[in-house]
C-alpha cells in the first residue's frame, strides 16, 4: 500500500481517538480517551500545480521519483491537519491545533525556504548534511516551532527530515526517503510517532486544566474495550527510520 493510500484510510477514520495518560504518569491508572479529527484540504488548483512545477524547474529543486507522489497528493489534497483535537486546549482554535500539519501547496511555494530559514536563525538547528539552503518546509508539528523539511538538493534530495531548533546529533532524522514513504510514517503507530516527535501533542478533557499525553490511537473510539482503556500505554517500538 502507497503511503497516500494509507493516509486516504486514515482520512476516512469515522470516529478515530487517542487513549491518553497524564504526562509522566503512565502508572497512575488515569486514562482519557480524547476524539480527534483528520482535515484534509481541497485539490490544489490547476494554476497552483503548474506554479508549483515552474518553482521546480526555475529553483532547480531536485526531488527525484518523489516528485510523482508530491504531484498526487496535492491533486487529492492541498494540505492536511492529523490527530486534531475536538475540545480546544487553552486559547489555541482547534483548526490550528493537532499533532501533524502538511502545508498547502501555496506555503511550499511561498514560504518553504523562508520558514527554514527563519528556524535556522532562531535556534540551533544541528542536522548533520542538511543546512538552511538544502530543505524548504512542508509541514510541522502545531505550536512546537518544529518543521518537516523536504530536501531539494544534495546526496540527500528528496528525502524528508526533522528540522527541531533541538535537535541532538544522536537522534534519527529521516521521516521518509521519499515523500511518499514520509506520508506512510504520519500515518502508522501515531502514538509513537507523536512521542518521537517530542510529546509536543496534548489534548484537553473539557473540564480539567490538566493535558493529556496520546498513548495509544484507535480508528473507532466506540470500539475500545474497557481493558484497552485502562491497560493503555506505549510499548517499546521496533524499529525505525534510519538517519
Amino acid at each position: 500500500m502507497s503511503g497516500l493510500q494509507e493516509l486516504s484510510s486514515l482520512l476516512d477514520h469515522a470516529n478515530p481517538g487517542f487513549v491518553c495518560v497524564p504526562p509522566g504518569r503512565v502508572e497512575d491508572g488515569r486514562r482519557f480517551v480524547a476524539r480527534v479529527r483528520h482535515l484534509s484540504g481541497e485539490p490544489a488548483p490547476a494554476r497552483t500545480l503548474i506554479a508549483f512545477s515552474k518553482a521546480v524547474v526555475e529553483r532547480k529543486w531536485q526531488f527525484g521519483i518523489g516528485l510523482i507522489a508530491i504531484n498526487d497528493f496535492f491533486e487529492r489534497h492541498n494540505g492536511v491537519l492529523l490527530y486534531a483535537p475536538t475540545i480546544p486546549r487553552f486559547d489555541i482554535p482547534i483548526d490550528r491545533d493537532g499533532g501533524i500539519r502538511i502545508f498547502p501547496l501555496e506555503d511550499w511555494i511561498e514560504n518553504g525556504v523562508v520558514r527554514v530559514h527563519q528556524l535556522f536563525d532562531t535556534f540551533t538547528v544541528i542536522d548533520p548534511g542538511v543546512g538552511r539552503d538544502d530543505a524548504i518546509a512542508i509541514g510541522e508539528v502545531p505550536w512546537s516551532s518544529n518543521l518537516f523539511g523536504l530536501v531539494i538538493r544534495g546526496p540527500r534530495a528528496g528525502q524528508v527530515v526533522r528540522l527541531d531548533h533541538d535537535r541532538t546529533l544522536d537522534a534519527n532524522v529521516v521521516l521518509g526517503r521519499r515523500f511518499d514513504e514520509f506520508l506512510s510514517t504520519i500515518c502508522r503507530e501515531p502514538a509513537h510517532l507523536l512521542d518521537e516527535l517530542g510529546c509536543y501533542t496534548r489534548y484537553a478533557d473539557g473540564t480539567t486544566a490538566e493535558p493529556w499525553v496520546p498513548v495509544h490511537y484507535t480508528a473507532d473510539v466506540g470500539a475500545l474495550r474497557d481493558d484497552e482503556i485502562r491497560h493503555a500505554s506505549i510499548a517499546p517500538r521496533p524499529g525505525g527510520a534510519e538517519g
